[in-house]
């Protein structure tokens, strides 16, 4: 069945039914009465069934009132029944319609029952209870404006009775009777708005109390949970620091650079082993030295300085370059990379790793003098004789002077490598090489320009004779016969 349509009879009990436990359903909160649940119901029910016996009670009552009013008041009493059957059939209606129709039919009835029968009909009783029994259902907010309506209803027909208005007449002693009666509800009305009241704060405060003690509780179960976890994590990060201590002594014992630890004031604590290989110290004979001591003359105050500085500035990170003595007097560059743990508790110090640069040093000696210099020969390179040329031409031109240059290119060095290979033609590269290099002075610059010529480049020529003596010297060096493979020699010219 759609939403706002009429049910069937069962339908309508059913309505019933629902309206009497919602009538009857003890509040814990909102406008009704602040009583104990089990009395709420009490009283509401007393007062529902009242309500519905007195309905039951009026009926026959109102008929033969209506019978001697020319059945006039009929259809007011057939509108209201319906009123309360409508509303019974609606069962989608929320329980605050209800109890409003309730009150109104209660009041409409209880002012027409006064109006048609006067005091003897009952209808005042009617309007007195009507406050009582808004109060209980909607509130006592609810039940001071039934008062005020019931009240106001009496009063009016009161008046109307007084001056002949109404089929009856006022009986002595009746303002008496309405006064007590209304001050009665008035009462009544009061005692339960303040004990309303009170039990709405005491509500209040207990439901305040159980949140604070919840709140308290899911603290307490909180901070149980922290403690916990705190535990977990302190257990967690005991076992990740054994864990990373011997991760760090694994590290230091064995890596490949010598890896120490230094106090602020630059003072060996701890090495790792490696610093026998590096420095030729066992670690025990390290311990407790002064790091700085280990370095040669002319680093040792400047990288002391240099150190402290950077401890001040409070540098994460930070590396250098210089040479420490070894223990046999040698000195060893290194490059030093420190790492600054003053301030961790775990560690309060420097963590320094000197890395040996031997092999970097080497390497770095060797491109720069194959940068200058012929690799096969030892020879200045093409590159470094154009360079002494422009020097030359420069001091010619600043005293006056005159410069020469030779280029000499071996004779039939070609079918010494198709002959006898490269290997016997570079020997053979080599050997004239040795013999320029001893036919001339120390001045004379002597250069393998490239393949098998040779440039020299004389910086001071003083005259002719100077000329033919260095062209003397030049096939000087070419007289000897030079060696070959399976023990054959030689004899080279050049032009």
């Amino acid at each position: 069945m759609e939403e706002g349509r009429p049910r069937t009879v069962p339908d309508i009990l059913a309505s019933a039914g629902e309206f009497f436990a919602n009538a009857t359903r003890p509040r814990t909160a909102g406008p009704g009465l602040y009583l104990e649940p089990a009395r709420q119901r009490a009283f509401k029910s007393m007062l529902l069934i009242s309500f519905v016996a007195g309905l039951t009670a009026l009926a026959p009552m109102a008929v033969g009132a209506t019978r001697a009013l020319s059945n006039r008041l009929v259809p007011a009493y057939m509108a209201a029944y319906a009123i309360v059957a409508v509303v019974f059939a609606f069962r989608n209606l929320s329980p605050r319609i209800h109890y409003l129709t309730a009150v109104a039919v209660l009041l409409a009835l209880g002012s027409t029952v006064f109006a048609v029968a006067g005091p003897a009909g009952g209808g005042l009783v009617w309007l007195a209870a009507t406050p009582l029994f808004a109060a209980a259902l909607l509130g006592p907010a609810a039940g001071f404006l039934a008062y005020l309506a019931s009240a106001g209803a009496a009063a009016l027909l009161g008046f109307l009775a007084f001056h002949g208005q109404l089929p009856w007449a006022p009986p002595g002693g009746m303002s008496t009777w309405y006064f007590a009666s209304a001050v009665t509800d008035l009462l009544l009305l009061v005692t339960l708005g303040l004990v309303s009241m009170s039990a709405g704060r005491a509500e209040r405060d207990a439901k305040s109390d159980i949140k604070g003690m919840e709140a308290l509780e899911r603290e307490l179960s909180s901070s149980r949970n922290e403690l916990h976890e705190e535990r977990e994590t302190h257990l967690l990060t005991k076992r990740a620091a054994r864990k990373q201590e011997s991760l760090f002594r694994a590290l230091v014992e064995h890596s490949a650079d010598a890896v120490l630890i230094l106090d602020a004031d630059g003072r060996i604590r701890l090495c790792g082993s490696s610093v026998r290989s590096t420095l030729g110290y066992d670690a025990e004979e390290l311990r407790g030295r002064d790091f700085f001591s280990l370095l040669t003359e002319e680093y040792a105050a400047d990288r002391r300085a240099m150190f402290a500085s950077s401890l001040v500035a409070g540098l994460p990170t930070f590396s250098t370059l210089f040479s420490v003595c070894r223990k046999d007097g040698s000195e060893l560059p290194v490059e030093a990379s420190a790492s600054n743990y003053i301030h961790n508790p775990d560690i309060v110090g420097l963590v320094l790793s000197l890395h040996d640069l031997t092999r970097e040093k080497k390497a770095e000696a060797k491109a720069e003098f194959f940068e200058h210099f012929d690799p096969l020969t030892s020879l200045p390179n093409k590159d470094s004789f154009l360079h002494e040329v422009e020097r030359a031409v420069t001091i010619a031109r600043n005293r006056n002077r005159v410069f020469g240059v030779m280029a000499l290119g071996l004779d039939r060095f070609k079918r010494i490598n198709d002959m006898y290979g490269t290997g016997a033609g570079d020997g053979v590269l080599r050997e004239v090489a040795a013999a320029l290099r001893s036919s001339f002075r120390n001045d004379d610059i002597v250069s393998r320009y490239r393949g098998d010529m040779f440039f020299i480049l004389f910086p001071e020529i003083r005259s002719q004779e100077h000329i033919k003596e260095v062209i003397a010297k030049a096939r000087t060096a070419f007289e000897q016969p030079f060696a070959l493979p399976v023990g054959e020699r030689t004899v080279l010219s050049s032009s």
